[in-house]
């Protein structure tokens, strides 16, 4: 019903989901790992279980600095056809040629649009609460108090999180982080620049990022 999926798809539904299945399954001193929504909730459940976390890595983390690109977000994201869905994919990535010289990304591309349309409701009420003010102080509050090593990756072309805005917004806030920009990528640095991403979490892990 309705009011299920709503109650489901509740930031602090998915947070306690994530935390009970961390516990259920006996696991601790966890190294999470976040992309863009996924990095917000990663930094939520750091701040409610601080001691099942040992290191966060956050890549393109959903923030308020999203609010200033929320006429795009929602033009683009939330498009009916599938040619306006692939220009907010293909606005995601700095090297557009990746996207149309690769079949496969456009088989994806497919399936991920008609998945969105079976649950538009849904998607459009999970970006409603994604960006409600109190969701954002939440998430502002979680990387204010936030005590263990965190990484930040920022592509220097993602058109949703400006790296610049981003970059002084996590050096100012995060008492314990390291913020890296990657050149040549924009919303997926971990598929642009997969290598140089890889060597970062490497670094960061065995403490060797200065």
């Amino acid at each position: 019903t309705k009011k299920e999926f709503q109650d489901q798809l509740n930031v602090e539904s998915i947070v306690n989901f994530i935390i009970s299945f961390i516990k259920n399954n006996d696991l601790k001193d966890l190294i999470i790992l976040g992309h863009s929504f996924g990095a917000a909730l990663a930094t939520l459940i750091q701040t409610k279980e601080p001691n099942l976390v040992k290191k966060i890595i956050l890549i393109s983390p959903y923030n308020w600095t999203i609010l200033f690109h929320n006429k795009l977000f929602k033009k683009i994201y939330f498009s009916k056809n599938i040619d306006k869905h692939n220009e907010y994919q293909i606005c995601l990535y700095k090297n557009i040629s990746y996207c149309s010289t690769t079949p496969s990304w456009w088989i994806e591309s497919k399936k991920r649009f008609e998945f969105t349309i079976e649950n538009y409701d849904r998607f459009w009420f999970l970006y409603k609460q994604m960006k409600k003010i109190s969701n954002m102080l939440s998430y502002h509050d979680a990387i204010r108090k936030n005590t263990i090593p965190t990484l930040v990756i920022l592509g220097k072309f993602d058109t949703l999180l400006n790296y610049k805005k981003n970059q002084r917004y996590f050096s100012n806030n995060l008492k314990c982080g390291k913020v890296q920009i990657l050149e040549h990528s924009g919303h997926f640095p971990h598929i642009e620049q997969k290598n140089e991403t890889i060597d970062l979490i490497f670094k960061f892990l065995n403490n060797q990022l200065i």
